[in-house]
């Protein structure tokens, strides 16, 4: 866990709550409301990892409850989807093969931006995407725009 605000955890909590009668709200919408409350103040890292291990679940639920608050916030732009894999790549081991470049992500929402776009521009591998790997063709990067292009819009 990281060192977030519990009071803003708690208001955050709260003002979801009133958002719709409780009793309306399923039990996975209510785990959704208090993870994004405890991501967003602070107490717990966006990292798979991390929500595992503060919510006692397997990896694969914390990777799927991580997947759904991505895909309830509007899809990430080219740019900062750029800024945020030259990030994630600073720390991560890309693995190549003939087929495919393996990157390792756990950001859900910049997973789901490359997936879009890889089915967009028809540059999957073909494999099924897991959900901490992206796997990309050797001709993706190519195909996708140029980082400094990207970034010269700022």
């Amino acid at each position: 866990m990281t060192r977030g605000s519990w009071e803003d955890f708690g208001k955050a909590v709260w003002m979801s709550l009133l958002a719709q009668p409780l009793g309306s709200l399923t039990k996975r919408e209510l785990e959704l409301r208090l993870l994004r409350a405890a991501v967003d103040s602070g107490v717990i890292d966006p990292h798979p990892r991390s929500v595992a291990e503060a919510c006692n679940i397997p990896i694969s639920r914390a990777h799927a409850y991580l997947t759904d608050l991505a895909l309830r916030k509007p899809p990430m732009s080219d740019l900062d989807a750029v800024k945020a894999l030259a990030q994630a790549l600073k720390g991560s081991e890309v693995l190549r093969e003939d087929s495919h470049l393996s990157i390792p992500l756990n950001d859900a929402a910049l997973r789901i931006c490359l997936e879009r776009k890889m089915a967009l521009l028809r540059l999957n591998a073909g494999d099924a995407l897991r959900r901490d790997q992206v796997k990309l063709t050797p001709a993706a990067p190519a195909r996708v725009p140029p980082a400094s292009e990207l970034l010269s819009l700022e």
